[in-house]
């Protein structure tokens, strides 16, 4: 048993990946090149960075990793994305939530022009 946590489930391992589209707030438009990355912790804990990708040309991206964690729990999972003279648009934009599900999940990324 853990000492803080008290009695955790098995662990569980799950691939999960994450596929959509960086775009411009304002209209919708793709933002190329924009840099997409898939983590775990960060708040109170240090951030794991698992993959990154460049959004390709239409602004697409795909990004994937092998979680494990104990039943009964979820770790805060995460997408990020950054692209040159663009910023997000609110600090709860910072990092998109991901679900502890296995499979494929679709997240479209929205960044302001940087002022």
């Amino acid at each position: 048993m853990d000492p803080i946590f008290g009695e955790q489930g098995p662990l569980v391992t799950v691939h999960i990946s994450v596929r959509g589209q960086v775009m411009f707030e304002a209209d919708s438009t793709p933002i190329p090149g924009a840099m997409v990355s898939f983590g775990s912790g960060g708040y109170f804990s240090f951030a794991i960075v698992h993959d990154s990708a460049a959004a390709d040309s239409s602004g697409r991206y795909e990004v994937a990793g092998t979680i494990e964690y104990h039943e009964g729990s979820c770790p805060f999972l995460w997408i990020s994305a950054r692209a040159e003279g663009y910023e997000v648009p609110s600090m709860e934009d910072s990092r998109l939530r991901v679900g502890c599900t296995s499979g494929e999940q679709q997240i479209r990324v929205r960044l302001k022009r940087r002022t």
